[in-house]
């Protein structure tokens, strides 16, 4: 279904550069405010990539000394058709210098069944 779509001149799903612009502009958008809760985690959606809807789920924070991981995952979905990434935001804080500079990681987890 996949390729019959990209065949057919409709565009494929974002790629792993463009759901990472989109979690950043939006966390920088917000800042730490928190959109919604679901059942205890942070949602919110994305709804301008190439017509792709992006749902980001905060999943869990991993806090060391001077490193907060933010671990997201995200589903992109359009006309009935899922795909599955997964985002680590790593945050510096603490005095300066910080030697760690923020960085975003994502990684396609592959098409997934739609819920």
């Amino acid at each position: 279904m996949l390729v019959a779509s990209v065949a057919a001149g409709q565009s494929g799903p974002p790629s792993t550069t463009e759901v990472a612009k989109a979690f950043e502009s939006k966390v920088f958008e917000h800042g730490s405010r928190i959109l919604y809760w679901e059942k205890r985690f942070a949602v919110f959606t994305i709804r301008d990539i190439r017509e792709w809807d992006i749902r980001f789920r905060h999943l869990k924070n991993e806090k060391t000394a001077s490193l907060l991981k933010q671990r997201y995952s995200a589903i992109a979905q359009k006309a009935g058709v899922c795909k599955a990434y997964s985002v680590v935001q790593v945050v510096p804080f603490g005095p300066p210098p910080q030697h760690v500079k923020r960085d975003t990681q994502v990684h396609d987890l592959g098409v997934v069944a739609c819920k």
